[in-house]
């Protein structure tokens, strides 16, 4: 590979793992970045499409297939299978006056967490299409396994928690029929479905005057909110959901002379939860009862947007006066009530081209918007005289200030700070190739974060930036051979976003940092972020379930092309948890059997892997990979109950066959 093509494709990969979504509510020119344009066209001698797919096939065995605790376990009991069994508690209320409580009848079980074999079978890769009136790609990957055995964790923990029942039963109860229960999942999904695909394409229907751009997602995540390392594992039937959207958004893009633009553009887009009903039962899977319910909700979003720009017509400042409108809505779930967003919003910008390098650029605009939230279990808990209903009028001027900087074709800076809805909002981007085999790349963001609706930004920010570096590959002299593609492939390309969905609109505020390099046949990596949520509304307002705690993460990964036919890797990485969770949240979740995660969390993965190639497209994958997790003062009886997170341990083994076609 020639050291031009090889600096193409190791910027392209990282450029693609490292670079942030750009999910936000009202930053200004956010419809106008979201456009696939490029404003140029392939030569007709070069590729007008490329593509990379791989079937893996892979024997799979893991140690804690459930990801559950090794030692005590609290053991309940249920009554003609119909509630847990309960006694009442004498207890005295703060003010003196006496009553009851009732408390579950527990006590302990020594229980090893289940072991499971499995096959899988992954269809991973992507294909971009560059056609003059039609541009498009599809990526991810869609995994299909099957248990060996069907026996969920609450049978394999059957023969070990039928001894000796509790006097206290027959004396609360009298002869009943109980059964005893540790709160372990009773059913398993024995074949099961990992998707985590997403798309999108432009339609030029009379060029750029009137397009149509389009795209849609499904993944599945995972719904504990501890962060992304149990994301997207196989076999993992715990508290898991599968999410899907789907976008659309006609646009008109009219120039006049000297650079002058009208730009017209509406949006739409929804995600949801889609439903696996029987997943679990209410009576005996403890905590691990329909998180979707508790977290998930259907959300849809409308945004409308007028622009005009002034392109060269008073020289080196040109100025934007834009218009939009949105109306956000998210459904209520158990936890958290309906939550609507509205705002009509005008704002002028003023950009000041320097010279070719530099450029500054102001705003000042006004926004009239409101939040509304409804019936919020959570906030009715710590304050009952909040009402069912809770509105906040975020209706302000808007004002901002940016500067952006290219020293040089190696480095670029951008900084951008102002407030909008009465919130700060800032962004700050830093990318420099340091040599030819060094690059770095820095990102800090603070905006207001529009729920599951993130998602479907990641989504389509990850395929944008994959198409434009398609589109470039498409664009140069010497084509890549299907080698080099898949190579590209491996380091990132169609890399799935991992990222946990949100709920709600809060302030999120994202930093992160990698270091990419290469030298010679090795590939290393090194990059660590974080990530801090904050409430829009004011402070008796305890936070709402899902993406309320600070998460901080860093990793590091080495690959070595050994020789033409094996290649070797090793990962790590560790997620820090550190929650911002009121003690209301954690009496809520114990009452309704959901997992708060009321402590310090951490979470370390390490993996290795070898490949071996027999032929051009057959290779030979060996693979190990070590996940844990550890809980600040973890308690000696693991509850699966909720309420507690616990520790647990988790070594994975495959061996299977990848085809490259």
């Amino acid at each position: 590979m020639s050291l031009r093509r090889t600096l193409t494709l190791h910027a392209a990969a990282s450029a693609l793992l490292i670079a942030p979504a750009a999910a936000q509510i009202g930053q200004q020119g956010d419809l106008d970045r979201q456009s696939t344009a490029t404003g140029r066209r392939a030569d007709p001698a070069s590729r007008t499409s490329i593509s990379s797919w791989s079937l893996a096939l892979a024997a799979n065995y893991s140690d804690n297939f459930q990801r559950l605790p090794d030692g005590t376990y609290e053991r309940r009991f249920t009554v003609n299978d119909q509630f847990i069994a309960f006694r009442p508690v004498p207890i005295t209320g703060p003010d003196g006056e006496t009553g009851l409580s009732l408390v579950p009848i527990s006590d302990t079980a020594e229980l090893s967490p289940p072991s499971k074999a499995f096959t899988t079978a992954t269809f991973s890769g992507f294909s971009a299409l560059y056609r003059p009136n039609l541009t498009g790609i599809v990526q991810g990957s869609f995994r299909v396994g099957h248990y060996f055995d069907g026996d969920s964790a609450a049978e394999e923990f059957a023969p070990d928690i039928n001894f000796a029942l509790p006097d206290a039963l027959e004396e609360v109860f009298g002869e009943q029929q109980f059964a005893p229960t540790v709160g372990a999942p009773s059913t398993l999904r024995q074949t099961f479905i990992d998707p985590n695909l997403s798309g999108f394409g432009r339609v030029d229907v009379l060029g750029p005057e009137l397009f149509v751009e389009a795209g849609g997602f499904l993944t599945e995540q995972f719904a504990g909110g501890v962060g992304n390392l149990q994301a997207q594992v196989p076999g993992q039937n715990l508290n898991e959901v599968l999410l899907g959207g789907v976008f659309v958004s006609p646009a008109s893009l009219i120039r006049f002379d000297r650079g002058q633009a009208v730009e017209l553009r509406y949006r739409y887009s929804a995600v949801r939860p889609i439903e696996r009903d029987g997943d679990f039962d209410p009576v005996t899977d403890g905590g691990f009862f329909n998180q979707r319910a508790l977290f998930f909700a259907d959300s849809a979003d409308h945004t409308g947007r007028v622009a005009y720009t002034t392109g060269q017509l008073f020289g080196a400042t040109s100025f934007q006066v834009a218009g939009e409108v949105r109306q956000f809505e998210e459904e209520a779930t158990l936890t958290i009530g309906k939550r609507t967003f509205e705002a009509l919003g005008l704002e002028v910008t003023a950009t000041r081209a320097v010279s070719a390098k530099l450029a500054f650029d102001a705003r000042i605009g006004y926004d009239d918007a409101e939040i509304t939230r409804g019936a919020n279990l959570t906030a009715l808990a710590a304050n009952p005289d909040r009402g069912p209903v809770d509105q906040d009028d975020l209706s302000a001027v808007s004002y901002g200030f940016g500067v952006t900087y290219l020293p040089s074709q190696r480095t670029e800076f951008s900084f951008d700070i102002g407030r909008r809805f009465q919130q700060l909002q800032a962004s700050l981007r830093f990318a420099t190739q340091m040599t030819p085999h060094l690059r770095f790349r820095a990102n800090l963001n603070r905006r207001v974060s529009s729920g599951l609706q993130d998602l479907q930004d990641e989504r389509f920010n990850i395929g944008s930036r994959s198409f434009q570096f398609a589109e470039q590959l498409a664009e140069q002299n010497e084509r890549f051979s299907d080698r080099q593609v898949r190579a590209l492939t491996r380091n990132g390309f169609a890399e799935p976003a991992n990222n946990a969905a949100g709920v709600g609109i809060q302030n999120v505020t994202n930093a992160s940092a990698a270091l990419t390099g290469n030298y010679g046949r090795t590939n290393w990596s090194v990059n660590a972020g974080a990530f801090f949520p904050d409430q829009l509304d004011d402070e008796d307002t305890p936070a709402v379930f899902g993406n309320q705690f600070e998460r901080y993460q860093a990793g590091v990964r080495i690959s070595r092309q050994v020789n033409r036919r094996l290649s070797l890797s090793g990962s790590a990485r560790a997620t820090f948890l550190r929650p911002d969770t009121g003690a209301d949240q954690t009496a809520l979740a114990q009452e309704i059997g959901g997992f708060i995660f009321d402590r310090d969390v951490d979470e370390q993965l390490y993996g290795v892997s070898a490949s071996y190639t027999l032929n051009r497209g057959i290779a030979v994958l060996l693979s190990y990979q070590h996940l844990r997790r550890d809980v600040e003062d973890a308690p000696e009886v693991s509850s699966l109950f909720g309420g507690t997170p616990f520790e647990f341990e988790e070594n994975q083994f495959r061996i299977g066959a990848q085809f490259n076609f």
